[in-house]
């Protein structure tokens, strides 16, 4: 059996020949899509609890958060993904953060203003050897979320961060986190404006899926259209493992 691509023949290929250098199994970006649909149900589900824990916070007490959720078994790197995903600030500029932390925070510690009066932080974990990415935070998966132990120290410097970067003493420092603006949404009564921010951002990350899915369309039809042979073989494959 072979599969004709061109007429030159030496572009024809058996299926043994394929199969050497064939994709059998699901490729990583999809896997890590798949994950992301479940995870995005994850945070839907805890999303009531999280909004019920901004309330109670306070802008000028940031000692109160992690109390906080030990006392109400909220996992903090569950916290600190409902956080990333409420200002749109990822893993992506969070490694930049970890790789030039020392210009960042030269001090090794974040002064930030409450309001009221100026408080300092120091840094606990940060910064971690290499890059910073999701599995080192803990976020990758719900499983990730949901029951795997996970650095409560990084998650900490990481929480603080994101919730007053934005209000940091520090103007380079301010600027680069000026989307690190959580903070501002402690003690708020209404409900629905988080709820309608979170949901956006929710929005947001569906719509990049939906996006991947309208592409995978694309391709299977393509490939009924009998586009590339080659692309059958590996659809096969996908449907068969």
């Amino acid at each position: 059996m072979c599969f004709i691509v061109s007429n030159d023949d030496r572009y024809w290929r058996t299926l043994d020949q394929l199969e050497e250098k064939a994709c059998k199994w699901w490729p990583k970006e999809v896997r890590e899509k798949a994950d992301e649909i479940s995870i995005l149900q994850t945070l839907i589900k805890t999303q009531d609890n999280f909004i019920s824990i901004l309330k109670l916070l306070k802008r000028g007490e940031p000692e109160r958060i992690f109390p906080l959720l030990e006392a109400s078994a909220f996992r903090p790197n569950l916290f600190l993904k409902h956080l990333l995903v409420l200002t749109d600030f990822g893993s992506e500029p969070l490694q930049r953060v970890n790789k030039d932390f020392i210009n960042i925070f030269p001090e090794r510690e974040i002064e930030f203003d409450t309001g009221g009066a100026v408080k300092t932080y120091r840094f606990k974990a940060l910064p971690v050897k290499g890059p910073l990415t999701n599995a080192k935070m803990v976020i990758s998966t719900p499983e990730d979320l949901e029951s795997k132990p996970c650095n409560e120290d990084l998650c900490e410097d990481l929480i603080m961060i994101v919730s007053y970067g934005a209000s940091a003493v520090r103007p380079s420092t301010r600027a680069i986190l000026y989307k690190c603006i959580i903070s501002e949404f402690f003690g708020q009564h209404k409900k629905e404006d988080t709820e309608k921010k979170e949901r956006g951002e929710y929005q947001h990350h569906a719509d990049g899926l939906r996006r991947a899915h309208d592409v995978r369309l694309l391709c299977a039809q393509l490939i009924r259209a009998g586009v590339c042979g080659f692309c059958l073989f590996l659809f096969f494959h996908s449907v068969r493992t």
